[in-house]
C-alpha cells in the first residue's frame, strides 16, 4: 500500500514526459499486485475479536475449535484431508 501511495505522490508532482508514464505503468503493476494479494484473502476465515473480553473469549474458542475440527477431521471420499491441504500441525496459527 504504501508503494501505491508513493507511486502515486510522485505521479502526481510530476510533469507530462517519459517519466510520468513510467510512474504510470508502475503504479498500475503495484495496484494489479495489491488487487491480487486482496483477492486471495477475501475467502480467508477471520474472526475479528469483539471489543468485549466476553466476545474476546467467544471468538477464540470458536477459533480452537475450528483448528480442532480440521487437525481431527477424516479424510472425505472426494476430496484431500486436511493435512494434505497444507495443515502443518504445529501449534495454533497466529492470531
Amino acid at each position: 500500500m504504501a508503494q501505491i501511495e508513493g507511486l502515486y505522490t510522485a505521479l502526481r508532482l510530476t510533469g507530462p514526459g517519459p517519466r510520468r508514464e513510467q510512474l504510470a505503468a508502475d503504479l498500475a503493476r503495484a495496484a494489479q499486485r495489491l488487487s491480487a494479494i486482496a483477492l486471495a484473502t477475501a475467502g480467508a476465515d477471520v474472526i475479528i475479536p469483539p471489543r468485549s473480553r466476553w466476545q474476546r473469549r467467544r471468538a477464540l474458542a470458536a477459533r480452537g475449535a475450528n483448528w480442532l475440527i480440521t487437525r481431527t477431521s477424516r479424510p472425505t471420499p472426494d476430496g484431500p484431508s486436511p493435512k494434505e491441504k497444507g495443515a502443518s500441525g504445529k501449534g495454533m496459527p497466529p492470531m
